[in-house]
């Protein structure tokens, strides 16, 4: 496919394979989270960095996993991964404290 003109249905596919495999991945790292919110952000960060990388957040993973939402809010913005996405952070770690209570 490279340098090729594809169909508006093969973009879905793929989107929607790269979307099924880091649920699974989220899963395999987080677990079934207390707060969908939190839930989305680990889906969101375990796709953005890949399960390897996602998997060197052991504070936030554990924080996010004990439902210690400021905690994990903390932990992400601590991160080179914060520092170099900025506002994609700021939007994540804040959805965390705000829909998660």
């Amino acid at each position: 496919m490279k340098g090729q003109i594809v169909d508006v249905s093969v973009c879905n596919k793929l989107l929607d394979q790269e979307i099924n495999q880091a649920k699974k991945d989220k899963d395999a790292l987080f677990g079934n989270l207390k707060c969908s919110a939190a839930n989305d952000v680990a889906i969101d960060m375990t796709d953005n960095l890949g399960k390897g990388t996602m998997s060197q957040f052991r504070n936030f993973i554990a924080a996010m996993k004990a439902g210690k939402w400021q905690q994990a809010k903390k932990e992400g913005q601590n991160s080179a991964w914060c520092r170099q996405v900025g506002g994609r952070c700021s939007r994540n770690m804040n959805q965390i404290v705000n829909c998660c209570k």
